[in-house]
């Protein structure tokens, strides 16, 4: 049985953050029962379900690492739905770079937010841009910089 390597780049999010969110289906749900059912015990019971599956939802989630290194491929979560997978044995290239900015989806306001981008050439394939969204997580001090350029590949940091 062989050994599997795992290097993780843990969370930068607290507890807190876990929490707080955790209450966010709260006020809707809350409404809801308010307009369509009598206040009472199932009512009750129901807004405590709502909350302990938002709850463990937000502890699996929020708990799990920011980025990780498992038998030489790295995983990049980006929010709490996607996760991204690169195989370093089919990486012919990497750049990471910052200093991006882009328009989001449906914002009309014209407002741009910074992204940060790594552009990765793999064998057989066009180079794939892959934007980081997730600053808060991923760009203080290049956290996610440094952890891929310590622990899973040389790439080259580049500003726009």
């Amino acid at each position: 049985m062989a050994l599997e390597s795992t290097m993780v780049l843990i969370r930068n999010r607290d507890n807190g953050q876990i929490f707080w969110a955790s209450l966010a289906p709260m006020p809707l749900f809350s409404l809801y029962v308010y307009e369509n059912f009598d206040l009472n015990v199932y009512s009750t019971l129901f807004l405590i379900l709502v909350y302990l599956v938002s709850l463990a939802f937000w502890l699996i989630n929020g708990t799990k690492p920011a980025a990780w290194i498992k038998n030489d491929v790295l995983h990049i979560r980006d929010g709490v739905f996607s996760q991204d997978k690169i195989e370093k044995s089919q990486i012919e290239s990497m750049c990471y770079e910052v200093d991006f900015h882009r328009n989001l989806a449906g914002n009309s306001s014209g407002k741009e937010v910074d992204v940060h981008i790594i552009f990765i050439k793999l064998k057989g394939f066009d180079e794939w841009r892959l934007p980081i969204k997730d600053l808060e997580e991923h760009a203080e001090k290049l956290r996610l910089y440094h952890f891929i350029k310590d622990n899973f590949y040389d790439l080259e940091l580049r500003r726009s």
